[in-house]
């Protein structure tokens, strides 16, 4: 004869957290007859907004800003462009060609520990002096998209 027992593990839960990002809204960047060596700079705060720990990666989505620019020609001007972004501690966060922002790439994870956490970037913009004339009157426009994902805290 065999004996038979039964234990309950009971009252367990599973649920899933919000991500939510705020960012700011308005333009960072209208800069229009930009010359080879100039540099501009915007400002933008990312905040958590969500209920969990958010890592978040930047990425740049440009296109030619006029029918007078093809996409090859934003191709070539968004090579070009150097982008850098620092922190509010001036930490390097990306030093690269606009191009380099896409989605296969963007940037390495950056972290909001805590929700109502916010990180002030700073962007800047800059036209190589050695750019020469191969970009003159090509205009684009770029997104700069956000995108966080959950973290998982560590149980002490």
């Amino acid at each position: 004869m065999s004996y038979t027992i039964s234990a309950t593990n009971q009252n367990n839960q599973v649920g899933a957290g919000n991500v939510s990002l705020i960012v700011t809204e308005e333009n960072i960047f209208d800069v229009l007859d930009m010359v080879p060596g100039q540099e501009e700079t915007g400002q933008i705060t990312v905040t958590n907004d969500g209920e969990v720990n958010v890592n978040y990666f930047i990425f740049a989505d440009w296109k030619p800003a006029n029918e007078e620019t093809s996409t090859v020609q934003a191709q070539i001007l968004a090579d070009r462009l150097q982008v850098r972004i620092e922190d509010d501690e001036q930490n390097e966060l990306y030093d690269g060609s606009l191009s380099g922002l896409s989605e296969v790439e963007g940037t390495e994870a950056l972290g909001l520990e805590d929700p109502d956490d916010s990180d002030e970037l700073t962007f800047t913009i800059t036209l190589p002096e050695d750019v020469g004339n191969v970009v003159q009157n090509i205009n684009i426009t770029v997104d700069l998209v956000f995108v966080g994902e959950a973290v998982e805290e560590e149980n002490d």
